[in-house]
């Protein structure tokens, strides 16, 4: 058995796997992962589960961002390649960062993330 701890507000988890969300907080477990040398860090929902999640994403040589949105506010991503991004993501995800400026622009949301 292994122990989690949450990274905002301390509870303890044991169990053989950390819970999809701290059940104190709400917070949502994240990994972070070294893939063919890039770090990978996921966080929340990176797969979209209904039509209400809108997804923006950027891909480039050595790196790729996905951030995924539920009426507005930010309920998961994915970053490879960029563990400062990865910080700021999780930050974005833990505090429900709200964007409604609908335009598909991944620098806008970064922008408004750091």
């Amino acid at each position: 058995m292994k122990t989690y701890r949450c990274l905002v507000c301390g509870y303890i988890h044991e169990g053989s796997e950390p819970p999809e969300s701290c059940p104190i907080c709400g917070v949502p477990s994240s990994e972070v992962l070294k893939v063919l040398g890039l770090d990978l860090f996921s966080i929340g929902e990176c797969m979209p589960r209904d039509e209400n999640c809108i997804q923006y994403e950027r891909e480039a040589p050595g790196s790729y961002v996905l951030f995924v949105f539920r009426e507005g506010r930010m309920v998961g991503s994915i970053v490879i390649g960029d563990k400062a991004l990865a910080a700021k993501a999780k930050q974005a995800v833990e505090k429900g960062f709200n964007y409604t400026e609908h335009n598909g622009d991944v620098e806008g949301i970064i922008r408004q993330i750091s």
